[in-house]
């Protein structure tokens, strides 16, 4: 059994030593490449103009994702084409989020008035309510359209009912262990579809979903979930437990919001955004679980491949070759268990990064080697895993980027990519199941 180190300073080997790094000669680096950094330091207060105060965050969210192992100095060293792409790709990002939503949000506006107008015309009764106004009963009602039919046929269709004056007591109470679903394929986009479902593992289960534009939240029970599957070629992707903290205030959550009409609004405001207000109602910390960034599910997927690599390379020419084939396979087993034991969070890369590390190489005097050999083999595979590390380093920094710059959008997949592996049901069920998953 692999043990932590926890006095780093003493026992890492000596080519981690800041004076060793011949990396990027020009940065600015303030920390010895595997010390400590707090991940709770707050902007420096600048009176400066706009775009100084987002290059000054820019540089603390790198610091705080990164442990510092590419920190920048102040904001002004930090090259001034970095900080210009990164800010107009970002600003950019969100003018096309906002207006997107407008129009969405403005099509469908326009629509409801000629169904309105359609109405009058056929002299219906305006006063009519289309729901019993004192009596908790579902309804099968969909949104009526007009221009719904110029986008897609039954944009408007659905499987389940409506609770536009609440939920019953006893169906309220099957209102439990929420849990995130998302859909992919069919006639779902390819960012997905976000529900939100409900119940025991062994009782009866309840799926809430924005599937109009519109309209009431739309409840669905397992049958009917499942013809919904079959009706538009999807199926679930990811299953996300959502750890709840009030029970009683996660049913108020579902009653108060199925009695209203979302408006949906494509990037944002979307189905994902009700299933988040809705968890959140009951304790589920969605900004908590949001902080997992993608690259913290694929990282020790990475280190794996990378590390595998500078292993094979390092026991050429050192280890004898009848036995090398042996020693390269302990080797990968040590490097699986120190992934296990060594758990990656976003904002404590380099940290995880050092004790796989030290892990790794606290197995290399139990291999059957002489001294010499052992000692050149630790050597050279420090200076290889050296190499690898900031190399994962930089590309952990670049898409700790890209997810950053999607932060101002709501999209399903993305977001339960970022969740924690630990919560999984349906989905990669480790952290390096995410290897062989395509980027967003």
């Amino acid at each position: 059994m692999l043990k932590k180190t926890t006095d780093l300073t003493r026992t890492m080997p000596s080519f981690f030593n800041k004076n060793s790094v011949q990396r990027d000669p020009g940065a600015v680096r303030s920390q010895a490449p595997f010390e400590k950094a707090s991940i709770s330091e707050k902007p420096a207060e600048t009176k400066t103009s706009w775009f100084g105060r987002k290059t000054e965050r820019l540089n603390v969210l790198l610091k705080q994702y990164s442990r510092k192992a590419k920190a920048y100095g102040p904001v002004s060293e930090v090259p001034l084409h970095k900080r210009t792409t990164f800010i107009l790709i970002s600003m950019s990002n969100k003018l096309k989020a906002v207006l997107a939503k407008k129009t969405i949000t403005l099509f469908t506006r326009i629509d409801d008035l000629l169904v309105q107008g359609k109405n009058v015309a056929h002299k219906k009764d305006e006063a009519q309510q289309p729901f019993p106004s004192n009596s908790q009963q579902p309804s099968s009602e969909a949104r009526e359209t007009v221009l719904g039919p110029l986008i897609a046929e039954n944009t408007e269709s659905r499987i389940g009912i409506n609770w536009p004056q609440g939920l019953p007591p006893e169906e309220l109470a099957l209102y439990t262990n929420p849990k995130l679903i998302v859909v992919e394929g069919g006639a779902t986009n390819r960012y997905g579809h976000a529900l939100i479902a409900f119940g025991d593992p062994a009782g009866e289960a309840r799926y809430v979903q924005i599937s109009s534009a519109n309209w009431y939240p739309e409840h669905m029970t397992e049958v009917q979930f499942q013809e919904y599957c079959q009706r538009w070629e999807c199926e679930i992707s990811q299953e996300i437990s959502l750890p709840c903290t009030d029970k009683q205030a996660l049913q108020q959550g579902v009653d108060r919001l199925s009695r209203k009409k979302w408006l949906w609004g494509g990037p944002y405001h979307n189905c994902l955004s009700f299933v988040n207000e809705l968890a959140s109602s009951g304790g589920v910390d969605m900004q908590e679980l949001g902080q997992f960034r993608r690259v913290s599910n694929e990282l020790p997927g990475r280190a794996m491949s990378a590390f595998s690599k500078a292993i094979y390379l390092s026991t050429d020419g050192i280890v004898p070759n009848s036995q090398r084939e042996d020693v390269i396979q302990e080797l990968k087993q040590g490097l699986s268990q120190a992934l296990d034991i060594n758990t990656h969070n976003p904002g404590n890369t380099q940290e995880w990064l050092a004790h796989v590390t030290q892990d790794l190489l606290s197995q290399i005097p139990h291999l059957p080697l002489t001294t010499d050999a052992a000692n050149r083999l630790q050597e050279k595979l420090g200076q290889n895993l050296q190499e690898c590390i900031w190399e994962l380093i930089e590309q952990s920094d670049f898409d700790f980027l890209v997810d950053y710059l999607k932060s101002d959008t709501d999209i399903p997949v993305h977001s339960a990519r970022n969740m924690p592996v630990g919560l999984r049901t349906v989905g990669p069920q480790s952290r390096r199941g995410f290897d062989n998953e395509e980027g967003l």
